[in-house]
């Protein structure tokens, strides 16, 4: 199976907010893969996915940051590191 997922906006560690990244898709305990993102365009990443429940983390390579870090006077303290406007797995 397949995850795709469109992204929006990224953030690269250093410079603030981009356009493209790498995430590391983690399902259940399996080594970590990394998928590199550009933001608009699908990308896709191979998940082992198993009948019944199964647990996949969705990471930024480059680490979060606080909303507060990148827009001063922002109250908001959730931490960040992309935002995703689809997401599905596909079967082949």
């Amino acid at each position: 199976m397949e995850l795709q997922l469109l992204a929006k906006t990224f953030y690269d560690g250093a410079h603030g907010l981009t356009d493209q990244g790498t995430i590391l898709v983690t399902v259940r305990d399996e080594p970590p893969q990394r998928a590199p993102v550009r933001a608009g365009r699908p990308s896709r990443a191979d998940v082992n996915l198993r009948p019944g429940w199964n647990s996949v983390k969705l990471a930024l390579e480059a680490g979060n940051f606080q909303a507060s870090q990148l827009f001063p006077g922002s109250d908001d303290q959730r931490r960040l590191s992309f935002k995703i406007d689809q997401l599905d797995i596909l079967t082949r």
